[in-house]
């Protein structure tokens, strides 16, 4: 009786052991399970975290690229206004100019220089309002010197210059102040620009 309790007691243990070896490889396989799980759901959270922490940082890049661009453009239109308001300055004194005898040789020089591009005996003049006297007094002697048939025609609305035209109008030379002033004023910008704005960012 003794010999099946005992053999009855060794198979019991033995299943116990068998059992207890499959629970064993059961929580092992469990904990590694959960294990994978935590770390495929906390990799997730911090993918996620740091799509968040990437939008939010792009968000901030071009919020920080939108106030850059709003300063630039408000600072490029008030440093173009200063400047054109530099050059209507300019236009302003040329207006004030003493019409004498150094001024003369301005208008004669502007004048011959649209002379040697209209190149015709017989040209048409618009002269400004301010100059028309002192142009009338060196008229004939540029007629004489330059062998051409001047005609004053209109008068103009200018601070000072002129345009000289041949008659059928197919080469026109516009020597007004303003004109001059708008052709070099490109190049001018940046100079004018560096004298009023020095050390400003």
């Amino acid at each position: 009786m003794e010999d099946v309790i005992s053999m009855i007691n060794e198979i019991l243990d033995n299943i116990l052991i068998d059992y207890s070896e499959k629970l064993k490889e059961i929580k092992r396989k469990y904990i590694e399970m959960v294990q994978e799980e935590i770390e495929s759901r906390g990799n997730q959270i911090i993918e996620e975290y740091l799509l968040k922490i990437r939008e939010l940082e792009k968000r901030l890049n071009d919020l920080r690229n939108t106030r850059n661009l709003i300063e630039r453009r408000e600072r490029t239109k008030i440093y173009n206004e200063i400047i054109e308001k530099v050059f209507e300055n300019a236009l302003s004194k040329i207006s004030k100019f003493v019409r004498d005898e150094n001024y003369a040789k301005v208008l004669e020089k502007l004048f011959l220089e649209g002379l040697n591009i209209v190149e015709s005996k017989n040209v048409y003049v618009d002269i400004s309002e301010n100059d028309s006297e002192i142009f009338q007094k060196i008229l004939p002697a540029l007629e004489k010197k330059c062998d051409v048939k001047i005609v004053v025609k209109n008068r103009i609305k200018s601070v000072g210059g002129l345009i000289i035209y041949n008659p059928d109008r197919t080469i026109v030379i516009d020597n007004t102040f303003e004109t001059r002033l708008d052709k070099i004023k490109d190049k001018l910008r940046p100079m004018v620009y560096r004298i009023l704005f020095k050390g400003c960012k």
